[in-house]
Parts: C-alpha cells; sequence; structure tokens
C-alpha cells in the first residue's frame, strides 16, 4: 500500500521541483550566440553540477543541441542534450528542467521539450573572458 502511494508522490515531487524553473526563466534565441559563446566564454568546470538547479533565470538555445543557461545572477552553464530530441529544441516554447536523482542538475538530469524528456549529455560551467 504505501509503495502505490510513494511512486506517484515521488513523480509529482520530481514534476514540481522542476516546474519553478521553467516558469521563471527568459528565453533567448540567438542565432551568433553559438559561435560568441566559444569567442566570449572560457569553460571553467567540465562535467559540472549544479547544486541548486530551481534557481534558472534564463537560458538560451545555442545551437540544436546545446543551451546556455543561467543560475542565480551569473552562473552560466553550456548544456548539451541527446541528439535523439534536440532537434525540436528550437521550437520549443517552454523548457522544463528536472533535476537527477541526487537532487543536482548534471548530466543524470533530464529537459523537458515539447513532452519529451531530453537527457543531459554534457554541463560545462563558463565563465565570460576578461577584456
Amino acid at each position: 500500500m504505501r509503495l502505490k502511494f510513494l511512486v506517484p508522490s515521488l513523480v509529482f515531487a520530481a514534476l514540481l521541483a522542476g516546474a519553478p524553473a521553467a516558469a521563471g526563466q527568459q528565453r533567448s534565441l540567438n542565432p551568433e550566440l553559438a559561435a560568441a559563446v566559444d569567442g566570449q566564454f572560457t569553460v571553467v568546470e567540465e562535467n559540472a553540477r549544479v547544486s541548486f538547479p530551481t534557481n534558472i533565470t534564463r537560458y538560451e538555445i545555442l545551437e540544436d543541441d546545446s543551451l546556455l543557461v543561467t543560475f542565480g545572477a551569473n552562473r552560466r552553464y553550456r548544456v548539451k542534450l541527446g541528439s535523439d530530441c534536440a532537434r525540436d529544441l528550437r521550437n520549443a516554447s517552454a523548457l522544463t528542467f528536472l533535476p537527477g536523482g541526487s537532487g543536482h542538475f548534471d548530466t543524470f538530469s533530464h529537459i523537458v521539450v515539447r513532452g519529451v524528456s531530453c537527457q543531459v549529455t554534457e554541463i560545462d560551467r563558463v565563465q565570460r573572458r576578461e577584456t
């Protein structure tokens, strides 16, 4: 009896954890941004993980399979998705970020794109290059 209640509760909790991120984020679609990321940003941590994934302030679509996600005021991450569902990324009106089992946003996390759950394959912390 407890298991019947526990599974739906965990599913609801996971969706609830992702909901604030989807509601509060700002979306930017800039075709030159993918090239600018390599020129303007430096990878400071490969295979990063985000401790508080509900604090997403904006995301920008870089390419067909990647995003630039800002957590908080200025923590930026380049996130790549699996190729199977990334093709719908440019046409998505909203995204839902679902943390992995540990509650962190990392390569065990998913992003829901047009109703399809997409596996995060890479996440690198980036920072703006000093001029």
